[in-house]
C-alpha cells in the first residue's frame, strides 16, 4: 500500500513569504516527498483577518492549527500546509493549504497578493474563497485577482504558442480547481423577489451580467465574467456569526457546545460537501498528483515566479515528467538490481539460471517503471533503464565468470599446495621433478575440470584460468631452473594492482610552478594512468600560511604528508596530490590536491594565483576554499579570484559560441553546471556565531555573510560581486568554523602533535569536516556527465596546463572533446579485445552449431558494447561506435566462415570414413551382380543413419551430405544399371525415386538452415516484444486518462454555454461555442494520434534489434 502522510500535530509553512521573494521550506517538502498516495489538495484564498484558517482547522478535523488572526495584522504569512488522511477516501490523503491573507496593510504589495491567489489556483484541486459580509459589488471588486490570471499563468511554453496565440479561457478551464465561496458572517435573509433561495442560486444571482458595452458596465461583468469562465464548477456556503462579537478573539480555544448551532450546522455541510466533491489533484494529461510529485509542483512554480518569468502549466508537466521518470528508472533498476544482487550471492550459478532471473526481473523492472512514469512519449528513459539494467546485468554475467574463475584458481591452489615445500629446496634435478609434478597437476585439473564443469562457460573459463596460473609460475619455473645451475637463492616481490591507488606514503607534486610557467611532472601522471576507479577530487585553495594543508593530511588520515608552514614563506609551491583509497565509497579512489598559497609576497604574480585557483576549481569536485579569523567584507575582497573566474574559463569553444549567438557571453547558469561543490573552512575562529542576539549554524552564518545589499552604487555593486558570485557559481555551499587548535605557542608543532594534546573542539570540527568530506564529496564529471578515472584525470590536467602555457584559455568543451578522442580509441580497442578474446576461444571448438557461435556472438558484442560504453566518452556522431561495430562485424564473419570450412572438412572426413567399407566392396564387386543396387543402398542408407547421428557436424552437416551423395551419383547409376535382375522399367522408377530423395535431402538441408537462423533470431525478439507489450499498454492507458480529461472539460464548458443561453447572453454563449468546438477538435485529435504512437513503439523497438554482419552472412549462407 502507498505511503500516507506521517503524523503532522500542527500545520507547517510550505512557502515562506521573505523580503527577497517567495522561498519554499525544505522541511516541509520532505514531508511530502514520503507521501506516495494521491493528494486532493484544498486551498483557501481570502482578504486578510476574515477566518480563512478557521475553515481549514475543520477540515482537519482539529479545534486549533492554522493560527487565527484576533488582532489587525496577518496571522499567516507565506502559504501554510496540514497533510491529514483523507475522511472518505482510503488511500488519498487530504493536503490543506492556508495562504496568507490578501490586501495585508503591511505588505503594501499587490503583485505579491496577486502570486498567492495564483498559487493557490496552480497548486489546488478546490479553491475555496473566503470571504465576510455579503456577495455584493465591492466584494467582486476585492476579487479583482481572478481578472489577472490569465496574466500570471500559462498554458503553454512561449516556443509553443504563436505570435498572436492569445490563450483562451476553454484551455484555462480544463486544470483549474472546483471553486467554492465561502461567506462568513452572513446576516442577511437569502431571498429573491420576495422568494427564498438556496446558497448556489444566491451565489448565481450575485454573479448575473449586465447586458451594455459602456466602461462601467465592463468594470461591473468583467469579475463576474472570469469566475463564470475560469470556475465553472461553482459552489457556495453562508455561514452566520459563530459566536458574539466580544468572544470571537477566543474562536480557536471555544467548545463547540459553545459556538451558535447554526453556525456549526453550516460548518458540517461545508466539510461533507469538500469531503464528497473534491477530486484528486491532477496535471495536464490527466496524471494524478502524489504527495512527492506535488512536491516538485511546488518548486517548479515558487523558482519561476521568482525568476520574474510568468509559470507555464506545459513547462511545469515537462520538469516534473524529467523527475518523475528519473525517478521511476531508478525504482525500476533498484528493483532489478535488488532481485540480481540477492542471486549473485549464490554465485556461481550455470547460464540458464542467470538468464531466466534476469528476463523475470527485467519484466518487473518495467512494470515499476511503467507504474510510476509519465509522458515519457518518445520511450527516453525506457531506454536508459533497458541500458543500465543490460550494463548491470553484462557485469553480473562478468561476475559469475570470476567466481568461477575464483573456484578454479582455489582448485589449482589446492592442488599446488604439496609443491610448495619441494620448490624451496634447490637440489640437483630438481628442475626435472618441478615439471614432473607440474604437469601432473594439469592433468589432475583438466580430468576435474572435465568431469565437474559441464558448461561450455566453466570450461572455457578453467582453461583460462590454468593459463594464467601457469604464466604466473613461469618466473617460479625459472628461478628453479637457474637454482639447479647455480644453487642460489632469490627472491622476488610480485605486485598485483587492482585499478585503485598504489601505497603512497606521501604526497608528490602534480603541477610544478617553474619560473617558464606550469609543468606537469610525469612521474605523477604514472601514478595516475594506473588508477582505473572513478576518482572524488577534493581541493583546497586559500591565502597563504593559513593551514590549507592540515586539512589535506587530515582528509588523508595522517598526521603529516603535506608540508605545514610555520614561518611567514609558503610551504608548499604548485599543486600536489596525494591518492588514497576513499574511506567510504568502495571501488573509489579519494583524490587530494593540496595548492599553492594565494597572495605569496615572493611570488608578487596575480595572473599566477589566478591560474591556480582556476586549476583548482576545473579539476576538482569538491573545493574548500580556507581562510582565518572571520568571513567579513575584508575576507571577501581576499577572494577577489572567484570575481575573474569568467574571463580564466570558457564553457564552449569559440566556433560553437559563434554558431549559438553573436553575443556571446556565457551566462553564470552554464559555468554552475561544471563546477564543483564548495566548502569554506574558517580557521581560527573565536566569535560566538549569533545574528540579532540568536544562534545560528556554521551554514546560516555563511549565508548570512554573503547576503546582498540593495542598491546600484559604485560602492555596493563592488560589495555585491563576490557575494553574488559565488552565490552564481556555488549554489551547493557548506561552511566549517575551527577554532585555535592548540595554544599559539604551540602552533610550529602542529604537525607532530598528538591528537590529546590538540583542542577537543578543534577535533570535533575536523572530524566533521572530514565525514562531510567523504559523504557528500562527489566523482569527479566532465561535460555530459562522464565519470572521471585516473587516467582520464592525467589528460585533463596536461590539456589545461598546456592550453594555459599556450597563453590560451581553457576551454571546457575543447577539453573533453580532446580526452574523449583518447578515451574513445582506447574503449574501442578494449572493447574488440574482449570479443576477440571470447570468439577466438571458442573458434577452438569449431565447428559447432549456428546457435552456439550466434548465442556466443551475441553474448560477447553486447559484452564489447559495454565495455566500450562503459570507457566511452560524448562519442556523439557514433563513430568510434560505428568503428568496434564494423570491426567485431569483420571478425565474426571471418569466424563464420572458419567454422563453415571446418564444419566442411568434418563431415567430409567422416563421410569417407563410413564410406570406405561401400567402396571396398564396389571394389572387389559384391554390387556387380543380381539384387546388387538394392543391397548397395540398403548399405548406403545404413551410412547416412549413422552419419546423421554423430553429434558434431557443425553449420554444413546436411549441405555436405547432399553434396557428397551427389557425387556418388554417377556410381549409383551405374551400379543400377548394372543389375540384372532389375527391368528397364524397375531400372526407370529406380533412377526416378532417387532423384526423388536427392531432392527431398535438398530440401532438408535447406529448412534446417532456415530453423538454426530462427532460433539465433528468436532469442533477441522475445524480450523486446514483452518490452513492447508493456509501452503499448502504458500508451493506451494515457491516452485514456487524456480523453478522461478532455471530455470533463467538455461537459463543463457546454453546461456554462447552456447556462448563459438561460440568461441571454447570446454572444458570449456563441464564442463559448467556438471553445467548444475547440475542444471537441482536440478530443478527436487525441483519438487520430493513435497510430502514430504505435510507429513510436515500433522505431524504439526496431532499434534494439540490430543484428548487423550475422543478418547478412546467414542470409547469403541460407540463399
Amino acid at each position: 500500500m502507498s505511503r500516507g502522510p506521517p503524523h503532522m500535530p500542527a500545520p507547517v509553512c510550505l512557502i515562506e513569504n521573505a523580503e527577497g521573494g517567495l522561498r519554499t521550506v525544505e522541511s516541509a517538502l520532505d514531508i511530502l516527498r514520503g507521501i506516495q498516495q494521491p493528494v486532493v489538495v484544498v486551498a483557501v484564498v481570502g482578504l486578510y483577518h476574515t477566518g480563512k484558517s478557521y475553515l481549514m482547522n475543520r477540515l482537519a478535523g482539529q479545534q486549533s492549527g492554522f493560527a487565527l488572526g484576533s488582532t489587525i495584522d496577518s496571522k499567516t504569512k507565506g502559504i501554510w500546509m496540514w497533510c491529514v488522511p483523507y475522511p472518505s477516501k482510503p488511500g488519498h490523503t487530504l493536503l490543506l493549504l492556508d495562504t496568507e491573507g490578501l490586501g495585508d496593510v503591511d505588505k503594501g504589495d499587490s503583485k505579491n497578493d496577486a502570486w498567492i491567489f495564483c498559487l493557490g489556483v496552480l497548486l489546488s484541486s478546490t479553491l475555496v474563497y473566503n470571504s465576510r459580509g455579503t456577495i455584493d459589488n465591492e466584494a467582486l471588486e476585492k476579487l479583482h485577482y481572478v481578472t489577472e490570471l490569465t496574466n500570471h499563468i500559462r498554458m503553454k511554453s512561449a516556443g509553443a504558442r504563436d505570435e498572436d496565440d492569445e490563450e483562451k479561457d476553454s484551455t484555462f478551464v480544463r486544470f483549474f480547481p472546483d471553486f467554492i465561496w465561502a461567506v462568513r458572517d452572513f446576516t442577511l435573509e437569502r431571498k429573491i423577489d420576495g422568494h427564498d433561495v438556496s446558497e448556489d442560486e444566491y451565489l448565481d444571482f450575485a454573479l448575473q451580467l449586465k447586458k451594455g458595452q459602456s466602461t462601467k458596465l465592463v468594470t461591473y461583468n468583467q469579475a463576474r465574467q472570469c469566475i463564470w469562465n475560469f470556475f465553472p464548477t461553482r459552489k457556495c456556503f453562508t455561514f452566520s456569526f459563530p459566536t458574539s462579537a466580544k468572544k470571537m478573539k477566543h474562536l480557536d480555544s471555544m467548545a463547540e457546545a459553545d459556538l451558535c448551532p447554526d453556525f456549526l450546522s453550516d460548518a458540517k455541510r461545508f466539510c461533507s460537501y469538500v469531503f464528497a466533491k473534491s477530486r484528486v489533484k491532477t496535471v495536464q494529461g490527466g496524471h494524478k498528483v502524489t504527495g512527492s510529485r506535488f512536491s516538485h509542483l511546488v518548486k517548479i512554480y515558487v523558482d519561476t515566479i521568482n525568476s520574474g518569468s510568468v509559470p507555464s502549466l506545459e513547462n511545469s508537466v515537462v520538469a516534473l515528467a524529467e523527475i518523475e521518470n528519473q525517478s521511476a528508472v531508478n525504482a525500476g533498476f533498484q528493483l532489478y538490481e535488488q532481485g540480481m544482487g540477492d542471486l549473485s550471492k549464490t554465485f556461481p550459478k550455470d547460464l540458464k539460471t542467470v538468464s531466466a532471473e534476469h528476463q523475470r526481473l527485467s519484466t518487473m523492472a518495467t512494470q515499476e517503471f511503467l507504474k510510476h512514469s509519465f509522458k515519457d512519449e518518445e520511450g527516453k528513459y525506457m531506454r536508459q533503464l533497458v541500458e543500465k539494467v543490460s550494463q548491470l546485468y553484462e557485469k553480473l554475467i562478468n561476475l559469475n565468470m570470476e567466481v568461477l574463475a575464483k573456484q578454479s584458481r582455489k582448485l589449482l591452489c589446492d592442488m599446488h599446495a604439496p609443491m610448495a615445500t619441494n620448490i624451496q629446496q634447490a637440489k640437483s634435478g630438481g628442475y626435472e621433478i618441478y615439471c614432473r609434478d607440474r604437469d601432473a597437476i594439469v592433468a589432475e585439473y583438466k580430468q576435474h575440470d572435465k568431469k565437474g564443469m559441464k558448461l561450455s562457460a566453466r570450461a572455457v573459463c578453467g582453461e583460462q584460468v590454468l593459463e594464467k596460473c601457469l604464466q604466473e609460475k613461469n618466473t617460479e619455473a625459472k628461478s628453479i631452473l637457474k637454482a639447479e645451475e647455480e644453487l642460489t637463492e632469490s627472491e622476488k616481490k610480485i605486485t598485483a594492482m587492482s585499478g585503485g591507488p598504489p601505497h603512497m606514503p606521501a604526497p608528490v607534486c602534480l603541477i610544478e610552478n617553474a619560473e617558464e610557467g606550469l609543468r606537469t611532472v610525469e612521474s605523477a601522471l604514472d601514478i595516475l594512468r594506473g588508477i582505473q576507479q572513478p576518482v572524488v577530487v577534493v581541493a583546497v585553495v586559500g591565502l597563504y600560511r593559513t593551514g590549507k594543508s592540515y586539512l589535506m593530511n587530515r582528509l588523508a588520515g595522517q598526521q603529516s604528508g603535506f608540508a605545514l608552514g610555520s614561518t611567514i614563506e609558503s610551504k608548499t609551491k604548485g599543486i600536489w596530490m596525494w591518492c588514497v583509497p576513499h574511506p567510504s565509497k568502495s571501488g573509489h579512489t579519494l583524490l587530494l590536491l593540496d595548492t599553492e598559497g594565494l597572495g605569496d609576497v615572493d611570488k608578487g604574480d596575480s595572473k599566477n594565483d589566478a591560474w591556480i585557483f582556476c586549476l583548482s576549481v576545473l579539476l576538482s569536485s569538491t573545493l574548500v576554499y580556507n581562510s582565518r579569523g572571520t568571513i567579513d567584507n575584508q575576507a571577501l575582497e581576499k577572494l577577489h579570484y572567484v570575481t575573474e573566474l569568467t574571463d580564466h574559463i570558457q564553457i564552449k569553444s569559440a566556433a560553437a559560441r559563434d554558431e549559438d549567438d553573436e553575443d556571446d557571453d556565457e551566462e553564470d547558469c552554464t559555468f554552475v553546471r561544471f563546477f564543483p561543490d564548495f566548502v569554506w573552512a574558517v580557521r581560527d575562529f573565536t566569535l560566538e556565531r549569533k545574528i540579532d542576539g540568536h544562534d545560528v549554524s556554521e551554514d546560516e552564518y555563511l549565508d548570512f555573510a554573503l547576503q546582498l545589499k540593495k542598491g546600484q552604487s559604485t560602492k555596493v555593486l563592488t560589495y555585491n560581486q563576490p557575494r553574488q558570485c559565488i552565490r552564481n557559481f556555488f549554489p551547493t555551499r557548506k561552511c566549517f568554523t575551527f577554532p585555535f587548535p592548540t595554544l599559539t605557542s604551540n602552533m610550529t608543532l602542529l604537525d607532530s602533535m598528538a591528537e590529546a594534546d590538540l583542542c577537543p573542539d578543534f577535533l570535533g570540527v575536523a572530524d566533521r569536516f572530514c565525514k562531510n568530506v567523504f559523504a557528500e564529496s562527489r566523482v569527479k564529471r566532465v561535460w555530459g556527465g562522464h565519470k572521471v578515472t585516473g587516467s582520464r584525470f592525467i589528460h585533463l590536467v596536461k590539456i589545461y596546463v598546456d592550453t594555459i602555457n599556450s597563453g590560451s584559455i581553457p576551454c571546457l568543451e575543447n577539453a573533453v572533446v580532446a580526452m574523449a578522442k583518447i578515451e574513445n580509441r582506447s574503449a574501442m580497442n578494449e572493447g574488440f579485445q574482449l570479443y576477440e578474446q571470447g570468439m577466438r576461444n571458442l573458434s577452438k571448438t569449431f565447428p559447432t552449431d549456428v546457435g552456439t557461435v550466434s548465442a556466443e556472438h551475441h553474448r560477447l558484442d553486447g559484452m564489447a558494447t559495454q565495455e566500450f560504453l562503459k570507457r566511452s566518452v560524448k562519442d556523439e556522431g557514433g563513430g568510434y561506435m560505428a568503428q568496434l561495430a564494423e570491426k567485431v562485424s569483420q571478425l565474426y564473419e571471418k569466424l563464420i566462415t572458419l567454422n563453415m570450412e571446418a564444419s566442411e572438412e568434418l563431415c567430409r572426413k567422416l563421410l569417407l570414413d563410413l564410406y570406405a567399407p561401400i567402396v571396398g566392396n564396389i571394389q572387389q564387386g559384391s554390387y556387380a551382380k543380381a539384387g546388387g543396387y538394392e543391397t548397395y543402398c540398403t548399405d548406403r542408407d545404413a551410412m547416412v543413419v549413422k552419419y546423421r547421428q554423430h553429434d558434431k557436424k557443425g553449420m554444413k552437416g546436411e549441405e555436405v551430405l547432399v553434396e557428397f551423395l551427389q557425387e556418388k551419383n554417377a556410381e549409383t547409376k551405374s551400379i543400377l544399371m548394372a543389375d540384372e535382375k532389375l527391368t528397364e522399367s524397375d531400372k526407370k522408377m529406380a533412377e526416378a525415386s532417387e532423384k526423388e530423395r536427392v531432392q527431398k535431402q535438398k530440401i532438408k538441408a535447406k529448412e534446417q538452415r532456415y530453423q538454426d537462423l530462427q532460433r539465433a533470431l528468436e532469442d533477441e525478439s522475445r524480450s523486446q516484444e514483452a518490452r513492447g507489450r508493456s509501452l503499448r499498454e502504458k500508451k493506451e492507458e494515457e491516452k485514456q486518462l487524456q480523453h478522461e480529461e478532455l471530455e470533463r472539460a467538455l461537459e463543463n464548458k457546454q453546461k456554462e454555454q447552456r447556462e448563459m443561453l438561460e440568461q441571454g447572453f447570446k454572444d458570449q454563449a456563441d464564442i463559448m461555442g467556438q471553445e467548444i468546438e475547440q475542444l471537441k477538435k482536440e478530443k478527436q485529435q487525441n483519438q487520430e494520434a493513435k497510430p502514430s504512437i504505435s510507429k513510436k513503439i515500433s522505431n524504439v523497438l526496431s532499434s534494439m534489434l540490430e543484428y548487423k554482419g550475422m543478418r547478412k552472412k546467414f542470409k547469403s549462407w541460407v540463399a
